[in-house]
């Protein structure tokens, strides 16, 4: 990355993803790491750069993908 050419930047977390299972609840769920939802049946599990990343539909999955290649030009410069 050229700092000569960077005017502002802003940092987000790529992955975001809660579980705290407790022994007296029976509802376990990953939670969509896009919109934060739990993911509800299979969802969609896709891999990045060696690694996986749950969400809970195609149209997140769009979305991330998306968000995550604007990161990752921003961060290699181009």
């Amino acid at each position: 990355m050229d700092e000569q050419k960077l005017r502002n930047y802003e940092i987000q977390k790529v992955e975001n993803s809660i579980w705290n299972p407790q022994i007296d609840e029976a509802d376990l769920a990953t939670e969509c790491v896009q919109c934060g939802k739990p993911i509800d049946g299979d969802g969609v599990s896709i891999e990045i750069e060696e690694r996986r990343y749950y969400l809970c539909c195609s149209s997140c999955e769009a979305l991330f993908r998306e968000e995550y290649e604007k990161l990752r030009t921003a961060a290699d410069g181009e």
